[in-house]
């Protein structure tokens, strides 16, 4: 991939985390199964009160930690990144 097609799919995928967190924020409604949803929107409202006990930035973090966990309970569209190992791991280095 050339840089400039790199940049863009990085691009693209950021507007899908964005979305996400956008989606996350501004619906109450419940996964299918009821036990995830609404917890994103309670705590974009509780921002919004200026009330934050922990600072803006801490609740603002879990605010969209919760928005994209909610966003993928419900089947929305997230970007996934796995943190398990690398892409083509060629596996632990030669003992000496």
């Amino acid at each position: 991939m050339t840089e400039s097609e790199i940049i863009a799919e990085m691009s693209s995928r950021y507007s899908v985390m964005r979305d996400a967190v956008e989606k996350g924020c501004r619906t109450s409604s419940k996964s299918i199964t009821g036990l995830s949803g609404g917890d994103a929107f309670l705590a974009d409202e509780y921002i919004k009160s200026g009330k934050s006990v922990s600072g803006a930035l801490s609740t603002r973090i879990i605010r969209n930690a919760l928005a994209v966990s909610e966003v993928n309970a419900s089947m929305g569209r997230i970007v996934a990144a796995p943190t398990a190992g690398l892409r083509n791991n060629p596996g632990p280095p030669d003992s000496p």
